[in-house]
């Protein structure tokens, strides 16, 4: 009986038997890992592409060189956690003997002058979008691709908590509601300050963050939504700017994921129900 009840369970419950399957691939494949021991990070062949890659699940993929030392993909696998649906794979391309996974590269258009090439894959598998913006430089343009283009939550450096709940309400918020949202936003500055602890460098980098989402919020109650277009686009290009530091470029790239917070407004998703 136990036997008999399993089996109607595995057919007739919340999953079924293709769900189970599938996330026991995954779970084979993550514990692999990809190059390196990339942890959090797929790797795929052209056997176990279309298994993983089927439309159920956003997939970002990168294609390159077999053996590459590419570290870029191994930040973003390590920064994607529970709170995203993302799933971070890789396809490594060998240009010699039997050429694995060329057949892969050119079903996508990938040519080797595009390593290292990250796709996207959502619903529809055999339509990703592609990273536009050439060779990616840092962990953070990609991931603000995948959030703002693909529309998939990822989890973003800089952002504070307290903050991203309230963008939200404020761009959905006529320009009264904002003002007063702006003197709440205002308050919030010492309590994400004191969120740093005795470290004096974190209190100062969080009190810059929290005051650089208020500015902003205090723009767009006077300029209008398309503001924040603007500025997500000025602080991107700041972030790449090789005439200035690395250090102001890297404080730049933080203001960028915040900006774009408020070009897509976005909350990680909320957990499953449970099931009774």
């Amino acid at each position: 009986v136990g036997s008999d009840r399993g089996k109607f369970e595995l057919r007739s419950g919340r999953f079924g038997m293709s769900f189970v399957l599938r996330l026991l691939l995954i779970t084979i494949l993550v514990t692999s890992g990809c190059a390196f021991d990339t942890k959090g990070c797929v790797s795929l062949d052209a056997l176990t592409f279309d298994k993983v890659v089927d439309g159920h699940r956003p997939v970002l993929v990168r294609f390159d060189k077999k053996w590459s030392l590419e570290k870029l993909h191994k930040e973003i696998a390590e920064r994607i956690d529970a709170s995203s649906p993302l799933l971070i794979a890789e396809v490594e391309v060998a240009e010699y003997g039997e050429k694995e996974n060329s057949d892969l590269a050119k079903r996508f258009k990938v040519n080797k002058e595009d390593y290292p090439a990250f796709l996207l894959f959502k619903d529809k598998p055999s339509q990703p979008l592609r990273f536009p913006l050439g060779k990616p430089g840092s962990a953070d343009a990609v991931l603000r691709w995948v959030r703002s283009a693909g529309q998939v939550w990822v989890p973003l450096a800089g952002l504070l908590d307290p903050y991203e709940a309230l963008v939200s309400r404020f761009m959905a918020s006529s320009p009264s509601e904002q003002g007063e949202m702006l003197k709440e936003a205002e308050g919030l500055v010492q309590q994400v300050e004191a969120a740093g602890g005795k470290n004096e460098t974190l209190r100062q980098l969080k009190r810059e963050l929290a005051e650089y989402y208020t500015k902003v919020m205090d723009r767009i109650s006077k300029e209008g939504p398309a503001f924040a277009e603007k500025e997500l686009a000025r602080v991107e290009k700041l972030s790449t700017d090789a005439s200035v530091k690395k250090a102001v470029q890297d404080k730049f790239a933080l203001k960028a994921n915040i900006a774009l917070s408020f070009v897509h407004p976005a909350s990680p998703p909320l957990p499953p129900e449970p099931s009774h």
